[in-house]
């Protein structure tokens, strides 16, 4: 995967996040999620939060690059999570999005990604780390093949 670079999202890619979060939205929808809503201004406020947190050392936003094409092929997000209140003090890493354009896919870069953002986790002292996904998720099973385990279950009624 020398081709293959993972680098630290800046400002100027800002657009390119919402779009890459609006995709795997997209396909989470088709997987039984909740649709994404299409008011530019939710979008626009959405914009703004990752906006804000860009520079929060206690978030990592991640672009895949290929560097042959010199193209954009996927992107990671994980935020630094104290648990406490009434639970012993742990820094938990969630996972809010792993995503790798559909041509780059099952060739080890979501794999790749992933250990970049569990590295971030690392360094921070995190002890655990967690994400959510729909079991009708292909990515369902790269998680479970990455060791992830299935924790709670989450579940909906129509009403």
């Amino acid at each position: 995967m020398e081709n293959i670079l993972i680098k630290k999202a800046t400002i100027d890619e800002l657009d390119l996040i919402v779009n890459y979060i609006r995709l795997m939205l997209e396909e989470v929808h088709s997987y039984g999620g909740s649709k994404p809503s299409e008011d530019i201004v939710k979008w626009n406020n959405f914009k703004e939060r990752i906006n804000k947190n860009l520079e929060n050392p206690e978030y990592c936003f991640l672009i895949v690059i290929d560097e042959i094409l010199n193209k954009d092929i996927g992107y990671g997000e994980a935020r630094l999570e104290p648990v406490s209140y009434i639970f012993e003090d742990i820094k938990t890493l969630h996972i809010s999005c792993l995503y790798v354009s559909q041509d780059y896919r099952n060739k080890g870069i979501a794999k790749l990604l992933m250990q970049k953002l569990l590295d971030f986790g690392k360094i921070n002292d995190c002890l655990e780390v967690d994400l959510n996904v729909s079991i009708n998720n292909p990515a369902y099973n790269l998680y479970k093949y990455l060791d992830f385990k299935d924790f709670t279950v989450k579940m909906k009624k129509n009403i």
